[in-house]
């Protein structure tokens, strides 16, 4: 009971947004969440909503729901996610209404995740649960088989960021390549949602030593995922908590061989390639324009332009590498760690731009500055 009320407390002290350093401490705060959840297959109609709207009953049970609660429990009932949140914010009372009429009418169960008093997530009841603990731990697992076959990548533990709606590991090798004067390592990145926001999924990302920046490859050089898509024949008692461990051996034995695939020589030089012809490919048009233009294509927010056009001058590389290197920089300074990962991508995507539409860009904001000049003549 201790060991669940510290756990408590820690996941409610990390309740958005967490990030780890130490893969030590990362497994003991997963081990303590793991002593708090609780997971339940339960008929639609046995749920309700209390008139505050923010509790979700379930039998003898209540659980304070979460954001992304609310958002799968309107998406379920086909509510629109605006007229959801009037009421739920406005007239918690109606919502509770609302709510409860539909799940009387429909004839179905839903998965119900829990963590310490907390309903974060609604799924289907084939929804196959791949944890975090098992994806870190078969993880380690893998890395520990590789290190015995004295396979040499001398792969390290970056950092771990979570929330309610993912877990994202980093782990860099010891492999190295050159490229516009910049040393960078490879290595790869395991993501993994426990609420329906993702599946496993094994990618490769590049690290820069010269300012640490991280930026994960696009999904055509490398990519392996594992889906929760399982069958509804789960095993639950008379309070509907589920009793059955999902097996996932078959795709915890294939992780090893995925890391390989992510870190692998070949497919580290072709990515190298690809940025080193960015790193020739220089902007021509007016540079604030240009991450403008850029901004609107990749949905880069006005106030992250803004930053990212600071980093791309003091880093003095007036480069397409540069530009997206001034992404990748900006991307550390992001405490939403599902936006920052986000930024990540849209690094490499802008690196790997397909040229017409690169010199379009700088066209466009060539153009435009001529008018400007003869407009002021």
């Amino acid at each position: 009971m201790a060991m669940v009320r510290e756990a408590k407390q820690k996941i409610y002290k990390y309740d958005k947004s967490c990030r780890f350093s130490e893969k030590n401490d990362l497994i003991a705060y997963l081990q303590e969440e793991e002593a708090a959840k609780k997971d339940y297959v339960c008929p639609a109609r046995d749920l309700s909503v209390l008139p505050d709207g923010k509790t979700l009953v379930m039998g003898n049970n209540e659980f304070r729901m979460i954001d992304l609660f609310h958002l799968q429990l309107a998406s379920a009932l086909k509510i629109p996610m605006q007229y959801y949140n009037a009421m739920r914010f406005e007239k918690p009372d109606l919502l509770a209404k609302n709510v409860n009429s539909w799940l009387s009418t429909i004839d179905k169960n839903y998965m119900l995740r829990t963590v310490a008093g907390k309903a974060r997530a609604l799924l289907s009841d084939s929804y196959c649960r791949i944890d975090n603990l098992e994806v870190v731990s078969a993880v380690l697992s893998a890395m520990s088989d590789i290190e015995e076959q004295d396979i040499e990548c001398n792969l390290d533990f970056q950092f771990a960021r979570m929330n309610d709606e993912k877990l994202y590991l980093r782990f860099v090798s010891g492999r190295e390549r050159i490229c516009a004067s910049d040393r960078l390592a490879v290595g790869f990145v395991v993501s993994n949602s426990e609420t329906g926001r993702g599946a496993v999924s094994i990618r490769t990302v590049l690290y820069t030593f010269s300012c640490s920046n991280g930026m994960l490859i696009g999904s055509d050089y490398f990519r392996e995922r594992k889906t929760h898509v399982g069958n509804a024949s789960q095993t639950f008692n008379e309070n509907w908590e589920i009793t059955t461990i999902t097996d996932n051996r078959a795709f915890t034995s294939k992780l090893k061989d995925m890391i390989l695939c992510a870190i692998d020589e070949e497919r580290f030089g072709r990515i190298v390639d690809k940025l080193a012809e960015s790193a020739k490919t220089h902007i021509t048009g007016c540079v604030n324009d240009v991450i403008k233009a850029v901004g609107k294509e990749y949905e880069l927010r006005v106030y992250e332009q803004e930053k990212i056009f600071n980093y791309l001058l003091r880093g003095r590389d007036l480069s397409l590498y540069g530009l997206s290197n001034a992404v990748t920089r900006y991307s550390q300074d992001v405490e939403d760690h599902l936006r920052a990962t986000e930024l990540e991508e849209i690094g490499w995507y802008i690196a790997t731009m397909e040229t017409q539409k690169w010199e379009k860009i700088n066209a466009d904001c060539a153009v435009k500055v001529r008018m400007l000049e003869g407009e002021r003549d």
